[in-house]
């Protein structure tokens, strides 16, 4: 099993518990906007700062990039699925 595959498990599973705990509460649009604003803002320092994540901190590289894969699962992901089925029942 290759490591990119145990960061995205461990950002995978918990997004969507996340998810099932927190989606009446927050309610699915806001879960949606909170998923794509993180992950736009976890790309974002990964992109401007990845010539130093790459070659000085992989740490840092890998825990970005779990959190982009937990707010993938923790917004879009979930509700993509959850909002058709909620909104035209067989």
């Amino acid at each position: 099993v290759g490591a990119v595959s145990i960061i995205a498990w461990f950002g995978t599973f918990p997004g969507y518990g996340c998810t099932v705990v927190f989606i009446e509460e927050m309610g699915r649009v806001k879960i949606q906007l909170v998923g794509f604003f993180m992950m736009s803002f976890f790309m974002f320092i990964i992109g401007v700062k990845y010539d130093y994540l790459k070659h000085d901190n992989k740490n840092l590289f890998a825990l970005l990039y779990g959190l982009t894969v937990f707010f993938a699962n923790f917004g879009p992901n979930s509700t993509t699925f959850v909002l058709p089925a909620e909104l035209f029942p067989t």
